[in-house]
């Protein structure tokens, strides 16, 4: 019963990391600072996955976890700061 606590008290704790990283986005007019909080926000994506796969005990969660973070936190943000460096956009502004 207390890791099902801690697991929910983590969940919160994420959760609404989330919906400030969300508002980080919406908020933001830098395509740069945009990118960053979207690598943000996939990472407590990742770390939610990966107290559900410890709550539950289902490894397949850690699976997805990882691969969550490899691809969604750390490829993808990499690709797009690439391309903005590559189109030479240094300060763009999202209208």
């Amino acid at each position: 019963m207390e890791e099902v606590i801690f697991g929910s008290n983590i969940m919160q704790l994420l959760i609404a990391l989330i919906l400030v990283s969300t508002f980080m986005i919406l908020g933001s007019t830098r395509l740069y600072s945009c990118v960053r909080a979207f690598g943000i926000q996939s990472f407590l994506l990742a770390s939610v996955a990966g107290v559900v796969g410890f709550s539950t005990g289902k490894y397949d969660l850690y699976i997805i976890s990882l691969l969550t973070l490899i691809l969604k936190a750390v490829v993808i943000p990499y690709i797009f700061i690439y391309i903005i460096h590559n189109i030479k956009i240094f300060r763009s502004r999202l209208k």
